[in-house]
């Protein structure tokens, strides 16, 4: 990464099992538009069914508002979260904002098929540590 330039891939959080991106400016706008196979171009991955329903109607117009402000808010966003042995995207997880007395929230949401297997769950640690 260049010296005052903002790099979304070299923002990767990995667990042993999970690569969690950030939404750059361009997927979310993508989203937005309904151009879901842009937004997988730029993503890097094939989407499925995240994201959908009111997570796009509530969170991404202000994750474009901010990153338009900002990219490096995007840090503090959303990120898709990345089952790496499929190379799927198995939903997303965000930051509800910057921390406040030491204490974050947390939002996320994972496709039927990838719930109950941990992942939201070591998704939610690598935010946090």
């Amino acid at each position: 990464m260049t010296t005052g330039a903002f790099d979304p891939a070299s923002e990767v959080l990995r667990t042993a099992r999970l690569d969690l991106l950030l939404l750059p400016l361009e997927f979310c706008e993508a989203i937005l538009a309904g151009d879901r196979a842009r937004a997988a171009e730029v993503l890097g991955y094939p989407l499925a069914d995240w994201p959908f329903g009111d997570e796009v109607r509530l969170a991404f117009p202000g994750y474009v508002e901010r990153l338009r402000v900002g990219p490096s808010i995007a840090v503090w966003q959303g990120r898709a979260v990345v089952v790496r042995e499929s190379g799927e995207v198995a939903g997303g997880i965000n930051l509800k904002g910057r921390p406040r007395g030491g204490r974050v929230e947390i939002g996320y949401g994972l496709d039927p098929p990838w719930r109950h297997r941990g992942y939201a769950q070591a998704a939610a640690r690598a935010l946090v540590t």
